[in-house]
């Protein structure tokens, strides 16, 4: 365990009780932009890196494919952080294996310039799936 307190803590709980039950085929992981400030960024690797060490050992899946998905820039100028986080974040595949990225492109906010719209939320699923199976080599 680590020290990213009680939602890490609910994640972890709440997996190994699906556990008794299922599989775990992967984690998806969609970061909100709270760390798309310069210091955030900076950051970022090694905590994702560290955080995502720690839940695989909780959950003992060494290997499990990781996939993450970027924040929604739709204002270049007013999103310049979020933008440089998506950067960023392309390279998670080689801070982390098996892991890909999502990309955000052309997904509709809904309204408020911050938050996906339901369509493009359910596109955004889309993805996360093609990736995930890309990752676990199952057709579909």
């Amino acid at each position: 365990t680590g020290p990213w307190g009680y939602l890490y803590q609910n994640a972890v709980k709440r997996t190994k009780i699906a556990l008794r039950d299922g599989v775990l085929r992967g984690i998806l992981w969609h970061q909100g932009e709270g760390d798309s400030s310069a210091s955030g960024i900076a950051a970022y690797q090694e905590q994702l890196t560290r955080m995502l060490t720690a839940l695989r050992a909780d959950l003992d899946v060494a290997a499990i494919p990781f996939v993450a998905g970027e924040l929604g820039v739709w204002d270049l100028k007013k999103h310049a952080g979020r933008a440089a986080f998506n950067r960023n974040l392309a390279d998670l595949p080689i801070w982390v294996s098996p892991s890909a990225v999502v990309s955000s492109g052309g997904l509709a906010h809904k309204g408020d310039g911050t938050h996906f719209g339901s369509a493009g939320l359910r596109e955004f699923g889309k993805r996360y799936a093609d990736a995930m199976q890309e990752l676990q080599k199952v057709p579909r």
